[in-house]
């Protein structure tokens, strides 16, 4: 995204070019609709990107450099996601770059069954339900899975509701802290570890 940012911008302000005159304006467009939909396909639900300020920052940075105007509902979508990071206590402005839901919740569980909770204890059967209802159910990105018979459901992101991005780290840690809380008898979570596991099997490479 940082790449296609510098570019796109780089585009719209040098003036100079090495295309002839006919060629600009289809290269544009053609650029812009590429860029467009590749971006496109990353964007949440929620409007963000990877469900983080830079992120989606640069995304937005990207469309607008290639044209896209502010009524676009894309670039409308981050831009009111980017609203709903800021919070105004007293005279100042605060903005929260992230949040990291998924991985804070399973290292939590892992350190209090490390210390001797009981896999048994609300806490952990809590906080292994809410593993549960966060998994990412919608495919990924093909991009990012290009396997034809892998798994694109089923992985975990850094954060709730950042379902374009799942990736291997997050799922890792969602499953050893659902693999503690099942020692404790939720036995409900069972369909969502395989799920998990045959996603991150999928994720492997070659080598």
């Amino acid at each position: 995204m940082v790449i296609y940012a510098v570019a796109a911008v780089r585009e719209r302000f040098v003036k100079t070019s090495l295309l002839p005159m006919v060629l600009r304006a289809p290269t544009r467009m053609l650029a812009r609709s590429r860029l467009s939909a590749y971006i496109g396909q990353f964007q949440n639900d929620d409007g963000s990107w990877n469900a983080a300020i830079y992120c989606t920052v640069f995304a937005l940075i990207a469309l607008e450099g290639v044209g896209l105007s502010k009524t676009d509902p894309m670039i409308q979508r981050g831009l009111a996601w980017l609203e709903t990071r800021k919070s105004r206590p007293g005279n100042t402005l605060e903005v929260s770059l992230f949040d990291g839901e998924i991985w804070e919740t399973s290292f939590a569980m892992l350190a209090l069954t490390a210390c001797g909770v009981s896999a048994k204890d609300e806490s952990i059967q809590s906080g292994a339900r809410y593993l549960a209802d966060h998994q990412c159910k919608k495919p990924q990105p093909r991009v990012n899975q290009p396997k034809p018979n892998a798994p694109r459901i089923g992985g975990w992101a850094f954060q709730k509701h950042n379902d374009t991005m799942p990736d291997c780290d997050d799922c890792g840690v969602a499953l050893a802290a659902l693999g503690a809380a099942t020692s404790g008898g939720l036995r409900s979570v069972g369909p969502t570890i395989a799920r998990g596991l045959a996603w991150l099997r999928g994720m492997q490479n070659p080598g």
